[in-house]
């Protein structure tokens, strides 16, 4: 009977040891996830602009690059629409992109300002009598002029709106570089997590067996 007890012990303990031995490697594997998530959330993997969820990502990032881009496309569109007015290319030259800025390239009353501008300071002594644009009737201007700059306003304004589509769909969207580098740390960390529970999980378990073995030896 004293055999048989003592044989049971030793069995129960090798038992245990095997379990505290498992649970030192849980616990040696939980502390170095641990410690790689602490790492992502205090930003130790390298990620672009300020990005802290992956909504904000749409709403800053990516559609900002999306609107600049549409923007230089829609700026394109104005200079050569204004490239069409009458007299303007011949009097500034390769002058004429100065006109055109991100905030008025759409905008059909902003270009004619900018146009009557050039009048006003370009069209100054007797050198601008041959320039068609200083010589040109003020009903001609009417009939000429604006009807061309409005036409460049509504092309920079569909070019730019064009642009800003094809750019911000969801395909395009979620081929960005950012987006993927972002999805990729996002499925990092969701791993991390999963894996932190599981472990969490298996350690109560062993631990719940280990001191029912416990009990059962005293």
């Amino acid at each position: 009977m004293k055999n048989t007890r003592q044989k049971c012990k030793d069995k129960c303990d090798k038992y245990i040891q095997k379990i505290i031995l498992k649970d030192k490697l849980e616990k040696e594997l939980m502390d170095i996830f641990t410690t790689l998530q602490t790492d992502i959330q205090n930003e130790a993997i390298p990620t672009c602009s300020a990005f802290p969820e992956f909504g904000a990502i749409g709403g800053t990032v990516v559609y900002a690059a999306a609107v600049k881009a549409a923007i230089d496309v829609g700026m394109k569109a104005a200079i050569e629409g204004l490239k069409g007015v009458t007299g303007l290319s011949a009097l500034l030259k390769e002058k004429i992109t100065y006109l055109v800025t991100p905030t008025n390239f759409k905008c059909p009353d902003a270009l004619i300002t900018v146009v009557q501008n050039v009048k006003n300071t370009k069209c100054v002594g007797t050198a601008t009598n041959s320039q068609i644009l200083c010589i040109l009737p003020e009903d001609q201007w009417v009939t000429r002029i604006y009807p061309k700059t409005v036409e460049a306003a509504r092309e920079a304004s569909e070019a730019y709106i064009s642009t800003l589509s094809n750019s911000t769909t969801i395909t395009t969207f979620l081929t960005h570089p950012i987006v993927i580098s972002a999805i990729v740390v996002i499925s990092i960390a969701l791993i991390l997590l999963i894996i932190y529970l599981i472990l969490c999980y298996r350690r109560k378990k062993k631990m719940k067996k280990k001191l029912q073995y416990t009990k059962l030896l005293k």
